[in-house]
């Protein structure tokens, strides 16, 4: 139905972003089946019912941009986030195997990971000045991401200058991941 809306408004749709967050702050023992399947479906599962539905349009018209929207998480580990970093790991890698499976249909599928960003997501956890401060210790640009950080990345993977770029995860992390 969401699709069907879309074509019948604007005729066709050149980019796809999959844009969901969710997390319990949990350690694994007292995580339950529900609360991983709760975060699993929303960061990963959602990404792949879009997907599944926008693909056949894209791959009819043989062009399209996808963007995932994962994390830094995706790349290390975070104690009592078992749940959300297993989600937006599999996000990364699920690109990976999008770009590779629709490629030859000219769809570019990519990735963009933020560090901790100041939204409605994260404004419990960035309202510790202890949470805030390790931030700012590992992070070489020493400033938490704002959500205007991923503009000039989302722009890029969904403008033709990134027409020979698919299956990467662009790190929107102020040197978070190399620190």
């Amino acid at each position: 139905a969401m699709v069907r809306q879309v074509l019948d408004r604007f005729g066709a749709i050149d980019i796809l972003v999959n844009s969901a967050g969710r997390n319990v702050l949990k350690s694994i023992v007292d995580h339950t089946v529900d609360d991983w399947d709760k975060v699993l479906n929303t960061n990963l599962r959602s990404c792949f019912l879009s997907c599944r539905a926008v693909g056949p349009h894209m791959i009819q018209r043989r062009r399209g941009k996808i963007i995932n929207i994962a994390s830094t998480a995706s790349v290390y580990g975070v104690p009592n986030f078992i749940s959300y970093v297993a989600s937006k790991a599999g996000l990364a890698g699920f690109t990976r195997a999008l770009a590779t499976e629709w490629g030859p249909y000219g769809i570019n599928v990519n990735a963009i990971a933020p560090s901790y960003t100041e939204t409605d997501f994260t404004r419990n956890y960035l309202q510790s000045e202890e949470n805030v401060k390790e931030i700012l210790v590992r992070t070489p640009l020493r400033r938490v991401a704002q959500p205007d950080d991923l503009i000039g990345a989302a722009l890029y993977l969904a403008s033709p200058a990134s027409d020979y770029v698919t299956g990467h995860t662009l790190f929107v992390d102020g040197g978070w991941t190399i620190a």
